[in-house]
């Protein structure tokens, strides 16, 4: 009974991950309406940021570009394969430079405009 509580927390915290990423989507990509004020309202954050980008996948990474660079910010793409100690690494540099680190739970698209709503929320 445990284990199979323990699943179901883990599927309704993805459900609720995946939720946050497709809302953000949607209020990002929709073409404006009533609401069309808040349509790029976390992304606006990025207006006049660089946003260095490590990893991704070559798919996306146009896609994120524009994005960043539809707000007025500016994309930089570190487009190796990004493994634990090399995440570890970038995260000790930026602490040490005392720049903004955010891990993204996957490469999609979803998941960078979700965080960055959620980061604009936050501010």
């Amino acid at each position: 009974m445990q284990a199979i509580r323990a699943q179901l927390d883990d599927a309704l915290a993805q459900l609720k991950i995946r939720r946050a990423e497709s809302e953000a989507m949607e209020r990002a990509v929709l073409p404006a309406t009533a609401q069309g004020a808040e349509r790029h309202a976390g992304l606006r954050q990025l207006q006049g940021k660089r946003i260095v980008y490590v990893g991704g996948r070559p798919g996306s990474n146009p896609t994120l570009k524009s994005l960043v660079e539809s707000t007025g910010g500016q994309r930089v793409l570190h487009d190796d394969c990004i493994d634990h100690d090399s995440m570890s690494m970038l995260k000790r540099v930026c602490e040490r430079h005392q720049v903004a680190y955010y891990p993204l739970r996957t490469a999609s698209v979803a998941s960078f405009v979700e965080l960055t709503t959620r980061v604009s929320a936050a501010a």
